[in-house]
């Protein structure tokens, strides 16, 4: 499963923006999960983008509910 991904809702965010990004800037976003309900597939997740000097540009959370699979055949 890809959370977030293809069938994915975010049914809650939360997000804070330290600092701007401007053209030319080059930035890396990471997404770890914090908590996951399989019986409901819900996952509380957080998220970090940092600019190419490694100063957070974005920092968060959001709750993510999965709706289809994702399952590769």
């Amino acid at each position: 499963m890809d959370l977030p991904g293809p069938g994915s809702v975010f049914m809650r965010q939360n997000w804070s923006f330290p600092k701007p990004v401007y053209i030319g800037d080059t930035i890396k976003a990471t997404g770890a999960i914090m908590t996951f309900n399989q019986r409901r597939s819900i996952a509380t997740m957080e998220f970090r983008v940092i600019d190419q000097n490694g100063q957070d540009v974005l920092t968060g959370e959001a709750t993510v509910m999965q709706l289809q699979s994702t399952a590769q055949t």
